[in-house]
């Protein structure tokens, strides 16, 4: 009898849960108003604040589209331009000004800034600091002040990080998180402490403290021992007063090492 109540069971409950999971999937590519090429960078965003999500196309890592959808779901066009010479590794998409468009910051050397202020309405301008072997890009509202911040990984040496103003512009901050690797002094002979390696990022409240934190993947070519801290993760917590340290190691996010901390 018991046999018969769990089959049962399983009957009613897996028959249903197993056909809600095929879910169908069609190409309406045709409904794009664009077509584009981009083996790099896209996005998808509510670029206007109508609701909305829209397609942002990179086309050839190097020219902006925004595919603005329309209330019926079709989409209209607006041609941003060429944002660089160069093919883009890694972009961010966010309100920086807070005027109800959302801008673009795109790089690879020179980080670009796509001033949004109207459907086809937009300034495109270079931020300040260093050049940088840009591979991924996050925005986030870094310290607090109701204002988003841009933050890009560099594959070769420290990162970095724009603070936005009042006005709405990013501005290089050399000091807001320390990217020095002190642990590296305890990896290989010749472990290079160069700060190189950051491949992805991705901001987030991992705690749950109710501040944003940043984490770091790492993957630096060339590296192949576990021990050298190039190919170690790093997580900076925030302590809520928007200071970031690196927990990285402590949290075992790098390759095992003997003596790390619980």
């Amino acid at each position: 009898m018991l046999k018969n109540i769990t089959l049962g069971a399983c009957l009613l409950f897996c028959v249903p849960m197993a056909s809600m999971a095929q879910l169908a999937f069609t190409n309406a590519s045709a409904n794009l108003s664009n077509t584009a090429s981009s083996g790099a960078c896209v996005g998808v965003a509510d670029m206007d604040g109508d609701g909305l999500d829209d397609i942002i196309q990179l086309d050839m890592s190097t020219h902006v589209y925004v595919l603005y959808q329309n209330p019926d779901h079709s989409f209209v066009t607006f041609d941003y331009g060429q944002v660089d010479n160069s093919n883009q590794w890694g972009w961010a998409i966010a309100d920086l000004n807070n005027d109800g468009h959302k801008d673009i910051c795109s790089g690879v050397s020179t980080t670009r800034f796509l001033n949004i202020s109207a459907r086809g309405v937009y300034t495109l301008s270079n931020l300040d600091g260093p050049t940088i072997f840009t591979q991924c890009m996050s925005m986030a509202d870094m310290d607090n002040d109701g204002r988003v911040d841009v933050y890009a990984c560099n594959d070769v040496g420290p990162n970095n990080i724009w603070m936005t103003n009042t006005n709405g512009t990013p501005v290089y901050d050399a000091n807001f998180m320390d990217w020095s690797t002190p642990a590296c002094a305890s990896g290989p002979t010749g472990a290079s402490d160069d700060m190189s390696g950051n491949y992805g990022s991705v901001f987030s409240d991992f705690d749950s403290d109710g501040d944003i934190d940043l984490h770091i993947s790492h993957c630096r070519q060339g590296v192949n021992d576990p021990n050298d801290c190039r190919r170690w993760d790093r997580l900076f917590v925030n302590d809520g007063n928007g200071n970031y340290t690196d927990h990285g190691v402590r949290l075992r996010l790098g390759e095992p090492r003997a003596g790390m901390d619980n």
